[in-house]
């Protein structure tokens, strides 16, 4: 029985197969970090875009180009099979490191204070397990409120105590309460009023996030607890 294994003849043959399934499991990682890790805006603000570069980078470049350096059709099957399982392990290795370098840049926990809202990378959490909440969830960001004093003057001289003394109120996880998804709870915890225009629509909050990559205005939906991008009206 013939039960040799069919392989591409030239190795740039082997470097687009490789090429090829590479392109698909980019694909799929991407997808999985553009709309479970960093959804909605959090992708282009919170450094999702980062990450998927580089998952492209050990993708889509370490292993097709070590295949098209080793690959050698003269080589005896056995020893061809093997020199590419290496590879598949050496690109394996790598995307593990990369995938876990963006899981713990990931945005873990949002959180609104002072009328913005502020990304928490996981990592931050990771350092300290004591500030860490029960209510982070291993893939997605969780959305939280910091509880403040209801009085403005209190509200400011708390700020002020944060800035010179911290922790920020990001990472003050006693103040932390799970923002509500309806609008009536949320607009309180937002300090909203529902006569403002702002609430008019209620699929668009217009707040600042503040992120380490980036500040901007974004819209947030309670409705599906995303962000989206701005765009200011123009008169």
């Amino acid at each position: 029985m013939n039960t040799a294994v069919k392989l591409p003849a030239t190795r740039w043959g082997a470097f687009f197969s490789h090429l090829l399934l590479s392109l698909g499991l980019l694909v799929a990682l991407s997808a999985f970090i553009a709309f479970v890790m960093f959804p909605g805006a959090l992708l282009s603000t919170a450094g999702g875009i980062e990450g998927i570069k580089i998952i492209a980078g050990v993708d889509m470049v370490l292993g097709p180009l070590l295949t098209l350096v080793i690959y050698n059709r003269a080589k005896p099957i056995n020893q061809l099979l093997r020199d590419l399982t290496i590879i598949g392990v050496i690109q394996f290795t790598a995307l593990s490191a990369g995938m876990y370098l963006v899981h713990t840049s990931r945005p873990a926990a949002v959180t609104y204070a002072f009328d913005q809202f502020y990304t928490t990378k996981a990592g931050e959490f990771d350092a300290d397990d004591s500030v860490r909440p029960n209510e982070l969830n291993w893939f997605r960001p969780a959305y939280f409120n910091v509880q403040l004093p209801s009085d403005n003057d209190e509200a400011r001289m708390l700020m002020v105590e944060f800035e010179f003394s911290g922790p920020s109120p990001r990472l003050n996880t006693d103040l932390y309460e799970p923002l509500h998804r309806e609008l009536a709870p949320l607009a309180q915890q937002l300090r909203l009023s529902l006569t403002t225009e702002e609430t008019i629509d209620q699929e668009c909050i217009v707040r600042t996030l503040v992120s380490a990559f980036d500040t901007v205005d974004v819209c947030f939906n309670p409705l599906t607890m995303r962000f989206s991008k701005h765009q200011a009206s123009e008169n």
